[in-house]
């Protein structure tokens, strides 16, 4: 069946987009007269928001030494979280949380210089640590996320304090060369390998951790490649985005590969495609949810199509008549206890993207990258950037948000200070 959907779909930037920048000027801080930089932050795809995090770089601005910060809305102090970050420390990465409602516009400040007094910070949030092999971040006593130091499987363990999320068998993230269809897992080499993990930035409401190293891809030598895992202290999610260099165009896809615990039967799956589609797969059958770009769609073909079948093959469930009505780009697979969102920025925008879910719980999600044509402008990178939340079931109760809000986070726009 079918449920309409108002459709939300928002170029996704980061954990906050960050527009304009060429108006914007930074004040002078000195010893008596504090600095400010202004910006507006929108809520642009008319949803309510509660308490939804928001995330942006402090523009034209370096960190110097003694310089002390706060957030300020309507002349209150609000709680953030301000955090030096990049190979020089130079970069202040700026995290707070908001609750607009739809389409509203309101006006912050920073304020910094060294005699300001710090902004405040939630006294309990996420916790970061190292510990036996891989990295852990704690969401106070209720949540933890587990990630190994070589990020085989991308995810070891999520679970609360009722359930997991997971199985251990998770594949994680890979990659098919241009002329091979072979897939490569990646994978970073231990101690002393070409490979190093950071902690971009931890504080209570923001942890940012990032993968660099190279990874293997037919047709030439090992290509650079990063995996930057963001977390949040008021949603129970993951933001990852895995770039990889590419100048030779030699990745013909990219994707990941989940193992979901699924307890009992059969597993739930709502699909975001130009409406909801929802159904149920019984043991030994999967689901197919692929979209397509609008430049790549002629004559009859749809820009979704979902498939749905068992051991005789996979057989068309539901799609849209040929028009411009792009998927959204997200899912839910759920059972009676645990739901997980899996949510794709730019879903089919340049090619393919196909998601796949099996009854048993494994979610892959497959962008391939078309050859370019002739007038188009080289590709030196690829990108994937998805969101893995995870709530109890019924995700209506257990989520206070939608994957359409992952889709559209809340946008800075930076003003004249």
């Amino acid at each position: 069946m079918m449920l309409d959907r108002r459709r939300f779909l928002g170029r996704c930037l980061g954990s906050a987009v960050i527009m304009g920048g060429s108006r914007i000027a930074r004040a002078a801080a000195s010893a008596n007269a504090p600095g400010r930089l202004a910006f507006r932050l929108k809520e642009t795809a008319g949803l309510r928001r509660f308490g939804y995090p928001a995330q942006a770089v402090l523009p034209t601005h370096g960190r110097d030494e003694g310089v002390r910060y706060r957030l300020l809305h309507q002349g209150k102090e609000v709680p953030a979280q301000f955090r030096a970050v990049g190979s020089d420390q130079r970069e202040v990465v700026l995290a707070f949380n908001a609750s607009p409602g739809p389409f509203e516009a309101a006006d912050y400040a920073v304020e910094f210089g060294p005699t300001v007094t710090p902004a405040a910070e939630p006294k309990q949030g996420l916790g970061s640590d190292r510990v036996a092999g891989s990295f852990q971040v704690r969401n106070g006593s209720h949540l933890i996320y587990s990630m190994p130091e070589d990020l085989a499987g991308l995810f070891s363990s999520i679970r609360n304090q009722n359930a997991e999320y997971l199985t251990p068998d998770s594949r994680g993230l890979f990659l098919t060369g241009r002329n091979n269809s072979g897939a490569t897992t990646l994978r970073f080499p231990g101690q002393g390998g070409d490979g190093a993990a950071e902690w971009r930035w931890r504080g209570p409401l923001s942890v940012g951790l990032r993968f660099t190293g190279t990874v293997d891809a037919p047709g030439g030598k090992p290509l650079r490649t990063t995996v930057d895992l963001t977390f949040v202290n008021s949603k129970s999610w993951i933001e990852t985005s895995w770039t990889v260099d590419d100048p030779d165009d030699r990745v013909g896809s990219m994707g990941f590969d989940l193992s979901l615990l699924i307890q009992g039967g059969p597993a739930l799956v709502d699909c975001g495609a130009s409406s909801t589609v929802y159904s149920h797969l019984r043991s030994g059958e999967s689901l197919a949810f692929e979209g397509r770009p609008a430049a790549r769609v002629g004559g009859t073909a749809p820009r979704w199509l979902i498939e749905q079948g068992g051991a005789s093959g996979l057989k068309p469930y539901a799609t849209w008549s040929p028009g411009d009505r792009a998927a959204e780009g997200w899912v839910h697979v759920m059972d009676s206890a645990r739901c997980s969102a899996i949510a794709v920025a730019d879903f089919a925008r340049s090619g393919p993207d196909r998601f796949t879910i099996e009854a048993a719980g494994r979610v892959g999600l497959e962008r391939e990258f078309p050859a370019p044509a002739a007038l188009d402008p080289p590709r030196t990178s690829k990108t994937l950037k998805f969101w893995l939340h995870v709530v109890p079931t019924p995700v209506q109760v257990g989520a206070v948000t939608s994957p359409q809000a992952m889709l559209a986070p809340l946008a800075v726009d930076w003003t004249d200070s």
